[in-house]
């Protein structure tokens, strides 16, 4: 078969069918009137882009970047490298607790009513517990001096 037998048309990445089985599909799509077009690359269905859409697909692809960069980091890291497998690692979750971890993100305090009323119980009360136990002195009257101004 010779290459001008292969390629056909105005397209050159059109591939010829070699045989009548050969339901490989074509870059060059042509309508027919036996078959229907596919929605996907019907131009009735086509619109054009808006801007709010670009803007939604480039942070896509940034969060996208950043999740594969942040993958690869974890997979070659110099010291923990070895906890990471990714044969045995799901990829998915890895990103979904670390989404879901509070970590990774600097100086995050998210205080609620209970890790208030926990610092109260277990920092405030002992520090003021400590504070009145070193100001009291039960014994301090009886060096006062006996001259009064």
């Amino acid at each position: 078969m010779s290459n001008s037998e292969v390629l056909e048309g105005k397209v050159v990445a059109e591939i010829k069918r070699r045989k009548w089985y050969d339901l490989r599909p074509r870059l060059n799509y042509r309508p027919s009137p036996v078959s229907t077009m596919p929605p996907t690359i019907d131009p009735n269905n086509w619109t054009p882009i808006t801007a709010k859409e670009l803007k939604a697909h480039k942070e896509r692809l940034e969060i996208r970047g950043r999740l594969r960069r942040e993958y690869w980091m974890k997979l070659y890291h110099p010291t923990n490298y070895k906890f990471f497998n990714p044969l045995l690692t799901d990829k998915a979750y890895t990103h979904f607790t670390r989404a879901k971890s509070v970590y990774h993100l600097k100086e995050t305090l998210q205080l609620s009513k209970t890790s208030v009323n926990s610092v109260i119980i277990c920092l405030l009360i002992p520090a003021v517990y400590i504070w009145a136990a070193i100001k009291y002195d039960p014994n301090r009257s009886r060096f006062d001096s006996v001259v009064k101004d």
